[in-house]
């Protein structure tokens, strides 16, 4: 499955991201801002790209479970279709794990690569989940729009933004302009179904709680909601 989810700054698209990507064994991040949590292990250099996903590979083998978080230091295109070369070799494996690949800011990268283009059309879509966020649709490549399954959408303004959400839907176009902080619209390019939600204790962790937890084993205070599963695209 392909998630897009499109929306203006610090209104919960990358923390919706991670709820999208948390069920799959394997999870890997591009993060080029390097503001997401790295729970396992985050690489930074071109050349330890291919030795982070043999040793990705081997820990969900042993373990069941296991993330990568690539920040790049450089030239951030150079690293990113390192990056996409790897998810492809990993998908092309016989009986490879269930893996997730979210890409944080799609603005950073250009996504017509050959590797990426292939990791979206060709790898099964009940085993691999693609999420990538931006906080406008002008951000995507128009290739990747095409072939997106659901539309995550957050409050949205620009007339252009909300012409071109208008092209998949009027009715995601009226709703997006309407939200309010931290609601979202899913439009379902699939079944052509548009849902609201209104509720972001459903799925919302502050990126800041979560790095604390990352970083230094804390728990999440009392007060942060607890994502719920089983309320959100079952």
């Amino acid at each position: 499955m392909i998630y897009l989810n499109l929306g203006r700054r610090e209104l919960g698209k990358t923390t919706l991201a991670l709820y999208l990507v948390r069920t799959m064994p394997a999870r890997v991040y591009f993060d080029p801002r390097g503001l997401l949590p790295a729970t396992g292990t985050r690489v930074t250099l071109p050349d330890d790209v291919g030795p982070a996903f043999d040793q990705l590979w081997e820990r969900v083998q042993r373990q069941g479970d296991g993330e990568l978080t690539f920040t790049p230091r450089g030239n951030v295109q150079r690293f990113f279709d390192l990056v996409c070369a790897q998810m492809q070799r990993w998908i092309e494996e016989p009986n490879a794990p269930r893996i997730a690949f979210l890409v944080d800011e799609l603005r950073f990268v250009n996504t017509d690569g050959d590797a990426f283009d292939w990791v979206m059309r060709c790898a099964p879509r009940s085993d691999v989940t693609i999420v990538g966020t931006a906080h406008r649709p002008v951000d995507v490549s128009v290739h990747m729009r095409a072939i997106a399954d659901v539309w995550c959408v957050f409050q949205m303004s620009q007339e252009h933004d909300l012409k071109v959400l208008s092209e998949k839907s009027p009715a995601l176009a009226l709703k997006a302009a309407r939200l309010h902080p931290r609601e979202f619209v899913a439009w379902d390019d699939t079944t052509a179904t548009l849902t609201e939600y209104h509720d972001p204790r459903l799925w919302y962790v502050p990126l800041a709680a979560e790095r604390m937890t990352a970083v230094h084993g804390l728990d999440l205070p009392a007060s942060a909601p607890r994502v719920d599963r089983g309320k959100l695209f079952e």
